[in-house]
């Protein structure tokens, strides 16, 4: 049957729609921002919805399926089914919804390669034998049957599909080579480059995944014989310039997987094509080991990375104590997992170390957050798309053969980031890495045809359709939360106006809670108002009834009780705080501030819990290796002041020369890296109540400038 225009109309409005977002992605997406990450993935769902409203209008009766429909039934169904018993039913809810756009991408990038011609178009007839005179059969003289038009989209559809995500490497990597530039005039050589990403180590994943189609597209370029081969140099010299900003994030991890992405490329494209031997094979493959050695030698960022292995803060070391907080809580919730997206709300209960919003590596945090049906779905789907993927290499045209080699040169070095890294996590790389599972299935040929089912797809379509409201309230209310954080410094009765809308449209949101009753328990005490004291109390207890196991929900709020005079709902807060993150120091040293004068023995075994905690693993691994932490110089001041008091002069003395040395450390790390915020700002001096310690503890030493031991 043919379609009709509006059928039509609405396919290719959705090929157009999906290929702007995947556009736009790394360029408003590069950090796991809930507005932009809700917002762009509700535009990639109302893609696959009008996609599928047009095959219903089509009276499609066929639709296309892949090797790994049933591996992804069963992750998305693991990850709906872990929402239950969530804890943090919200953040479960958000990542449901991202990973619904995430296969949504899939299947419209299968749809935009699959060699087939799109649903509800007829297939061009083949005209019918007829006999001739002497019984042997030739063609009819009359023409084929004239295929029915296509929108330009539609025909350049996996050219631009592919553009688009090697459009994203090139972005990135030039943003971060301007960066590099930019830190080097102002003398700042071992800058690491961040290229619009959450971190550096992210950007070197999402470079990983995308820049082989770089080299792809200058190969494919350069083979043809028409206009276009003249076109070769610029993804050549958009290649080189990706290759800087790898350089410069000065992720070691990042440089060898980008290295491994483009070796693997060299070596199945020259593989393929048998135009070397295996020893020579063997010898470019030594080669780039070679190369990628003389590069981490002239550029400064990785020299120093790289000589700094064995720094205290040395990070692998913090990533194995997350992984193994990840297997504990797989272990403890094997079957449905703590509910997908759950896993920074409840990871210090059974980590080492100290907090971190991801386990750096997706497959544990994946099993931890789903059980084990998810972490099933995920391994089953990559097994089956690799196989699927060498399996189409092998007949492919010259020019799929390098779009696939490109697929696996990206996709293989991506997995094995994400065996250390969060970058799948970072919205931007995950719909890129969906589309090109996706994209390359298509152009494999792997893409089958089967039996429509209407009754299915309707649903689907319902199911797609329903997901849009909730996601662009989610959206919308986290881009007033973010409004809201922005204006609270400045305009108040904005931002509480922000705030009150955020909650309306989301008032799920355990963080927005949390912050609203910060927000306004800082007006209460600043204009003295118990009303809003009280309703802030209000939304931090709201914050923790949401997400139990968050320790920094009942920590802000008993930084609210503490400063309203209130010690034991202060204490109450603060011990609950430290139920779920046993071992974090600022909780500590709030709660050893709480009692410092009304009560100086419980400071003293707090005191000497934080001291014990700075020489445990904990304080020896550090999330940010740039970063000091300067709450243990409160233990060691503490610990200094008791010595005091029991007249041991030398040993006091050396408690406040710790104190002395953690507070200088933290000070000079806010010189560099280390003190970098949220929001990607400097900052140069510590906060008010460490510039306090600062100054007690210089006169504490000079009162002491000459101690002599006394008896305990």
């Amino acid at each position: 049957m043919k379609p009709s225009p509006l059928a039509r109309q609405l396919r290719a409005g959705a090929s157009a729609l999906f290929l702007l977002v995947l556009l736009a992605a790394p360029f408003q997406a590069g950090i796991p921002d809930l507005y932009s990450q809700a917002m762009l993935g509700c535009l990639i769902l109302l893609a696959g919805a009008t996609a599928l409203a047009a095959r219903r209008l089509a009276g499609a009766t066929e639709r296309l399926a892949t090797p790994v429909d049933w591996p992804i039934l069963l992750l998305v169904a693991a990850t709906a089914a872990s929402v239950v018993g969530s804890v943090n039913r919200h953040a479960s809810v958000v990542e449901l919804l991202r990973l619904l756009s995430q296969v949504t991408a899939f299947y419209l990038a299968a749809s935009l390669t699959s060699n087939r011609p799109p649903a509800g178009d007829p297939e061009p007839e083949k005209p019918a034998p007829a006999k001739a005179r002497r019984g042997r059969p030739k063609e009819h003289a009359r023409s084929p049957v004239r295929p029915v038009s296509r929108a330009p989209v539609e025909l350049l559809a996996p050219a631009l599909l592919w553009a688009v995500l090697a459009a994203g490497a090139a972005w990135a990597g030039g943003r971060g080579v301007v960066e590099y530039a930019a830190a080097l005039r102002q003398g700042w050589g071992s800058y690491r480059v961040f290229g619009g990403f959450l971190n550096p180590n992210v950007l070197a994943g999402h470079l990983a995944l995308t820049m082989p189609l770089l080299a792809a597209a200058t190969l494919v370029l350069r083979a043809r014989a028409d206009r276009w081969r003249a076109g070769w140099p610029v993804p050549a010299i958009l290649l080189l310039l990706s290759l800087g900003g790898a350089a410069f994030t000065g992720s070691r991890l990042g440089l060898v997987v980008v290295s491994l992405g483009l070796g693997l490329f060299a070596l199945v494209t020259l593989a393929r094509q048998r135009r070397l031997s295996r020893a020579q094979l063997a010898a470019l493959a030594v080669g780039l080991v070679v190369l990628g050695g003389i590069v981490v030698l002239l550029v400064p960022t990785l020299r120093l990375r790289f000589l700094g292995i064995f720094r205290e803060g040395f990070s692998l070391g913090f990533r194995v104590t997350t992984w193994m907080a990840a297997a504990r809580i797989f272990l403890a919730h094997p079957l449905l997992g703590t509910g997908a997206g759950s896993f920074s709300s409840i990871m210090t209960r059974y980590s080492e170390t100290g907090f971190t919003q991801a386990a750096h590596n997706h497959f544990l945090q994946t099993a931890a957050e789903t059980g084990l049906f998810g972490i099933l779905g995920l391994v089953a789907l990559l097994v089956g798309w690799a196989g699927a993927v060498r399996r189409g290499l092998a007949e492919a045209t010259p020019t799929r053969a390098a779009l696939l080699a490109a697929a696996l040169a990206g996709v293989a070095p991506s997995s094995a980031h994400a065996l250390l890294d969060v970058d799948w996590s970072i919205p931007a790389t995950g719909w890129a890495l969906w589309a090109i599972l996706g994209g390359a299935l298509g152009a494999a040929g792997a893409v089958k045809r089967v039996p429509a089912r209407p009754a299915g797809e309707g649903l689907l379509l319902a199911v797609l359709l329903l997901v849009l409201l909730p996601g662009w309230r989610i959206g919308m209310a986290a881009g007033h939360a973010e409004d809201a954080a922005y204006l609270a410094a400045e305009d108040p009765v904005a931002a509480e106006a922000a705030f009150r809308e955020a909650l309306r449209l989301d008032p799920y949101s355990p963080d927005t809670h949390r912050e609203f009753g910060r927000f306004l328990g800082g007006l209460g005490l600043a204009h003295g108002e118990e009303r809003l004291l009280a309703e802030g109390r209000v939304h931090l207890h709201q914050a923790i009834r949401l997400s139990p196991t968050n320790g920094l929900n009942a920590y802000h709020l008993g930084i609210l009780e503490m400063r309203s005079g209130r010690t034991r709902a202060a204490d109450e807060a603060f011990r609950r705080s430290l139920e779920c993150d046993p071992h974090n120091p600022y909780t500590l040293r709030r709660l050893g501030q709480l009692h410092e004068r009304a009560n100086p023995a419980e400071t003293l075994r707090i005191a000497r819990r934080l001291v014990a905690v700075e020489q445990s693993l904990y304080g020896r691994l550090r999330p940010i290796a740039e970063r000091v932490d300067p709450d243990y110089a409160f233990g060691h001041y503490w610990l200094a002041q008791a010595y005091r008091r029991a007249g041991r002069q030398s040993e006091a003395a050396a408690a406040l020369r710790r104190a002395a040395r953690r507070l200088q450390e933290h000070r000079a790390s806010l010189q560099g890296q280390g003190g970098i915020d949220v929001r990607g700002e400097q900052r140069q001096e510590p906060d008010a109540d460490v510039q306090a310690l600062e100054a007690a503890v210089q006169r504490a030493l000079a009162e002491l400038s000459g101690p002599a031991d006394a008896a305990p």
